[in-house]
């Protein structure tokens, strides 16, 4: 499940109408230059954790595999550019708890964040992408 909205940069920061705190330097040096900033949040869900729980009491070796598979997965969805998360750098792990209420995905999605960043259901992840062409990515 993945859902994302799009902001168009203009030429300082903040970027206008985004609820995103894009605080830290080297979120700032990623966005530089770029038209538009993509906020995605995308997880597998809850019933992919269940199942994942129970292949690790019962098959170790199929719940190393559902995991590796799980990760190229998150890696690959929606990020046709490099993307740029909530704890790479200085930019803060705290992030994940504004992308998520900017996006509503706890309502949209199921998925949440703890007080300490981290997201459940566990196989989650926030994203900020830089969008080189606005209308471009506007068409997709």
């Amino acid at each position: 499940m993945i859902i994302r909205k799009i902001y168009k940069v203009e030429a300082v920061f903040p970027i206008a109408d985004c609820p995103v705190p894009l605080h830290g330097n080297d979120i700032r040096e990623y966005l530089r230059g770029c038209e538009a900033v993509k906020i995605s949040a995308i997880t597998l869900g809850a019933e992919f954790d269940r199942e994942f729980r129970r292949l690790q009491l019962t098959d170790m070796a199929a719940a190393l595999e559902l995991d590796t598979t799980a990760n190229k997965l998150l890696c690959s969805t929606d990020s046709g550019n490099k993307s740029f998360s909530p704890g790479y750098g200085d930019f803060p792990l705290s992030v994940n708890r504004d992308i998520i209420e900017a996006l509503q995905a706890d309502k949209k999605i199921g998925l949440c964040a703890l007080e300490s960043g981290m997201m459940t259901p566990q196989k989650s992840v926030t994203r900020i992408t830089a969008i080189d062409s606005y209308i471009k990515e506007l068409s997709l």
